[in-house]
């Protein structure tokens, strides 16, 4: 009788480990929160939104380039500064550090009139 309880007592905590483990399909990025695969366009869409949250880099109008099945994104096109490169770069990541950005930023200070 214990040798049967031991065994239905592994059983369930197998169970209930397995159904624990998330398994991402189809490539991707697994959003944890919500349990579900990012596309290309829904992780620039993400990073747009983030980037547009700044009035200088909105201005900007950064370009996005994302593979969300290599966990990837590049921005490009120009800013004022070093700071708002930097800024840019930080903004895309929040949210998720392991996002490699491939920064292709350049910095152009405004010249006066």
């Amino acid at each position: 009788m214990l040798r049967v309880l031991w065994t239905a007592l592994i059983v369930i905590a197998t169970a209930a480990l397995l159904t624990g483990c998330d398994h991402t399909t189809g490539g991707g990025i697994t959003d944890m929160s919500s349990k579900t695969t990012m596309t290309d366009a829904q992780l620039e869409n993400s990073i747009r939104s983030k980037l547009d949250s700044d009035a200088q880099l909105k201005a900007a109008n950064l370009r996005i380039s994302a593979n969300a099945a290599r966990n990837e994104a590049t921005l490009s096109g120009a800013v004022d500064s070093q700071a708002s490169r930097t800024r840019a770069v930080e903004l895309a990541k929040s949210g998720n550090a392991s996002l490699v950005i491939t920064d292709n930023i350049t910095v152009k200070p405004r010249t006066s009139p």
